[in-house]
């Protein structure tokens, strides 16, 4: 009985879990873009155009069945 409950749930964890990480590598290059830019800024004495790229707030698990 728990385990046919589970199936969905690992599947849709697991699709959760990609979602989550698909988002930290897109910070994670709008971060070195943006960490590229501050540093040019930098070296040219004025502030960068854009402020720094914020995570935000990654998907949450669902309960388990």
């Amino acid at each position: 009985e728990r385990t046919e409950a589970m199936g969905p749930w690992k599947e849709a964890e697991a699709a959760r879990l990609e979602r989550n990480r698909v988002r930290r590598q897109v910070y994670k290059d709008e971060l070195a873009s943006w960490e590229a830019e501050r540093d040019l800024a930098k070296v040219e004495r004025r502030r960068t155009q854009w402020t720094q790229p914020k995570l935000g707030k990654l998907e949450s698990h669902l309960p388990k069945p």
